[in-house]
C-alpha cells in the first residue's frame, strides 16, 4: 500500500525556513520536509473539534516514521520580497525569501510500503483536508491524501526527490542533487534515544537535564521554546536523510512571458522629506525616479541604463510598453506624494533588482534632493493592494487621480474622440474593453477633490513624448468585470499622470 498526499499551493508561493537556518538568511526548506508535515498534521489534530483517541494518532505517525517519502516537485523559482518591519523600536530590513509555483501545479509526497488501518486512513484525510497552510501561516495549501494498493511507486509518480538508496530517472542534462532532509525518527531510533539520554550524568545544580520525548507524537508536539530552555541545538526526534533531487527543468525554447510569470514586477517605495511634494507635481517626480533608475542602471554593457528603465535598446525606443512605469502615490489621501512605484510588466530582471535596491535619493533642480526607502518589491498579481497600496488594487469601475493627456488630437466622434482614445489606450495596455467610458466635466477636482486639472503640471521637463492636446481630462472607467492596477494611459503615463484607482 502507498499513502500519499497532494499539496496545492493556493497563493503560489511557499515559505517556510529550515531548522538550520535564520530567517533573514533567505533560505527556503525545499521540499517540504517530513518533520514540517507530520507537525503540521498534529497541529490539526489539536484543533478538531471531536478529536479521536492519541493513540489512533500515534499510530498513524509511527507508521509514517518507518517509510523515508518521495516527492514529486512541480515547476518552482526562488523569489523574494524586502520591506523594512519594526523590531525592538528599530526598522529592520527584513529579506522574506519563498518559492514560486504556479497554482495550478501540486507537490505529491508519499509513504511506499505503509499499511494504514481504515480508522487510520480516514484520520490522514480528515487531517489532511483541514491542513490550511505549510510552513509559515501566508503559505496557504489545499491538501489531499491519497491510497494506491499494491503498488510501491506507479510509473505516473515517478519521484524527482527521494532518499539516497532509491532509484531516480532524470533526464540526460539533469544531474541529481545531493540535499538534506529532516525526517522523524523511527520507533527504533526514538528508544535508542531515550536509552542514551538516561546514561548521561546528572546536570550540575541549576541546569535542566535532556529530556528525551516519551514518543514519537510527544517529540512532533514540542515547542521550540522548550528546546532552547533545555539547551538542544537539534530536535529530539528527528534526524537529517540524505535525499537526491533532480533540479527543476527549465525549457530552452522558455519565451519571455512564460519566463516572466515567476519574476517580481513591482517595488514601492516611500518618499522621505520634511515637506512633501503636491500631488500636482506627479510627473515631476515620476521622471526624477526614472532617471534615478537610468543613471544608477549605467554599464559598459547598457551605456544608456537597462532598456527596462531607460525605455531603448540597441534597436531603438522599445514598443508596447515594455519599461517601466514610475508612478507617484498619495496613499493617506492628503493632497501629497508619499510613495513612489515602480511596475514593469515583463518583471524586473537581477540587474533590475540590484538598482532598485540602490536607490537612495532622488535628486532635482538646485542640488534639491528626497530620501526613498524601498518597501516591497514583489508580484503585484499576488500582492495586490494590502502589499502594494491603492494603485495595485483590483476593481470593476476606476477614477482618474491625475488628468489623462490625450497624445492625439480630440474630435467630437469617432475613434479620435476622447471615449475612443481612452479605450485605444486600454487596450494598447492589455486591458479589456470598457462597458464604459465618462469624460468628467473640465471644472472637476481631482486628488480628493483638492486640485483642478489646470493645477496639475503636464508637461515633461524636456517635452519628450506625444500629446495631442495641452489639458488633462478626468475620467471614469466601467469593465464588466474586475482588473488589476495599475493604470496608468495617455501622456506621460510612464511619469505619474493619466492615473486610475479603483471606486
Amino acid at each position: 500500500m502507498t499513502i500519499g498526499l497532494t499539496i496545492k499551493f493556493l497563493a503560489g508561493r511557499y515559505h517556510a525556513t529550515p531548522w538550520n537556518h535564520q530567517v533573514n538568511e533567505g533560505v527556503v526548506e525545499w521540499p517540504p520536509s517530513p518533520w514540517r508535515i507530520l507537525r503540521g498534521l498534529v497541529a490539526v489534530y489539536y484543533r478538531l473539534p471531536d478529536p479521536p483517541e492519541r493513540s489512533l494518532l500515534l499510530g498513524l505517525l509511527t507508521q509514517l516514521a518507518e517509510v523515508l517519502p518521495r516527492y514529486q516537485l512541480p515547476p518552482h523559482t526562488a523569489a523574494h520580497t524586502r520591506h523594512y518591519m519594526p523590531i525592538k523600536d528599530k526598522t529592520t530590513r527584513v529579506i522574506d525569501t519563498f518559492y514560486a509555483v504556479e497554482r495550478s501545479n501540486c507537490l505529491k509526497v508519499w509513504w511506499p510500503g505503509v499499511e494504514l488501518s481504515t480508522p487510520e486512513r480516514e484520520l490522514l484525510a480528515q487531517l489532511a483536508e483541514k491542513l490550511s497552510y505549510l510552513g509559515r501561516a501566508e503559505s496557504w495549501v489545499e491538501v489531499e491524501s491519497w491510497v494506491e494498493v499494491g503498488v510501491m511507486d506507479t510509473p505516473a509518480e515517478q519521484p524527482t526527490t527521494a532518499p539516497e538508496q532509491a532509484e531516480l530517472d532524470p533526464e540526460p542534462d539533469k544531474m541529481p542533487e545531493q540535499i538534506k532532509v529532516l525526517v522523524p525518527l523511527s520507533g527504533e531510533g526514538l528508544r535508542g534515544l531515550q536509552e542514551a539520554l538516561a546514561l548521561l550524568p546528572r546536570p550540575k545544580k541549576g541546569k535542566k537535564s535532556w529530556q528525551a520525548p516519551g514518543d514519537l507524537l510527544e517529540a512532533l508536539s514540542l515547542d521550540i521554546g522548550d528546546l532552547h530552555a533545555q539547551g538542544w541545538n537539534g530536535i529530539p526526534g528527528a534526524r537529517w536523510v540524505s535525499y537526491w533531487t533532480i533540479p527543476p527543468r527549465v525549457s530552452k525554447s522558455s519565451s519571455p512571458s512564460n519566463v516572466s510569470q515567476f519574476l517580481p514586477n513591482v517595488a514601492r517605495f516611500q518618499l522621505v522629506a520634511p515637506v512633501l511634494p503636491p500631488l500636482t507635481q506627479a510627473i515631476s517626480l515620476g521622471e526624477r525616479l526614472h532617471r534615478s533608475l537610468t543613471t544608477g542602471s549605467k554599464s559598459e554593457n547598457y551605456p544608456d541604463g537597462l532598456p527596462l528603465f531607460s525605455g531603448r535598446d540597441e534597436q531603438g525606443p522599445l514598443t508596447g510598453h515594455q519599461h517601466a512605469f514610475c508612478l507617484p502615490e498619495d496613499a493617506d489621501g492628503d493632497g501629497k506624494i508619499d510613495h513612489l512605484l515602480v511596475w514593469v510588466r515583463g518583471g524586473f530582471s537581477g540587474e533590475g533588482v540590484t538598482t532598485l535596491g540602490k536607490v537612495r535619493k532622488l535628486r532635482g533642480r538646485g542640488g534639491s534632493e528626497l530620501g526613498v526607502v524601498l518597501l516591497t518589491l514583489g508580484k503585484v498579481e499576488q500582492g495586490g493592494a494590502e502589499m502594494f497600496g491603492g494603485l495595485c488594487g483590483r476593481g470593476r469601475v476606476w477614477r482618474s487621480i491625475t488628468p489623462l493627456v490625450l497624445p492625439n488630437h480630440r474630435k467630437k466622434r469617432g475613434k479620435y474622440s476622447a471615449e475612443g482614445q481612452v479605450k485605444w489606450l486600454l487596450e494598447d495596455m492589455g486591458f479589456p474593453c470598457p462597458q464604459s467610458v465618462e469624460i468628467w466635466p473640465r471644472s472637476s477636482r481631482f486628488g480628493g477633490e483638492r486640485f483642478y486639472g489646470s493645477d496639475f503640471w503636464l508637461q515633461r521637463r524636456n517635452n519628450h513624448g506625444a500629446r495631442g492636446v495641452s489639458y488633462g481630462l478626468g475620467v471614469t472607467i466601467e469593465f464588466e468585470q474586475e482588473v488589476q492596477g495599475p493604470i496608468a494611459l495617455g501622456y506621460g503615463a510612464h511619469f505619474g499622470l493619466g492615473l486610475f484607482e479603483v471606486c
